[in-house]
């Protein structure tokens, strides 16, 4: 259980930063929390997009045929 209980913690370190404002510190947590959000709703529903999906769309941003994000599937 002490192996464990280190390993965790030191896992748990690897993810926590020095801040240098609590603005910064506030963001980091909101997007940690939103990652975490989505992999739970990943591992729910199965639904998701690629890396090229997700980089054909915005390839498009910016030019006169730019698309609409794609729709998420299983």
């Amino acid at each position: 259980m002490t192996a464990v209980f280190k390993s965790d913690e030191k896992q748990e370190n690897t993810l926590r930063r020095h801040y240098e404002t609590e603005a910064e510190k506030v963001f980091y947590e909101s997007f940690l929390q939103d990652a975490l959000d989505a992999w739970e709703a990943y591992q729910k529903d199965g639904l998701h997009l690629t890396l090229d999906e997700v980089c054909q769309w915005l390839n498009t941003w910016g030019t006169e045929k730019e698309g609409s994000m794609p729709k998420c599937h299983k």
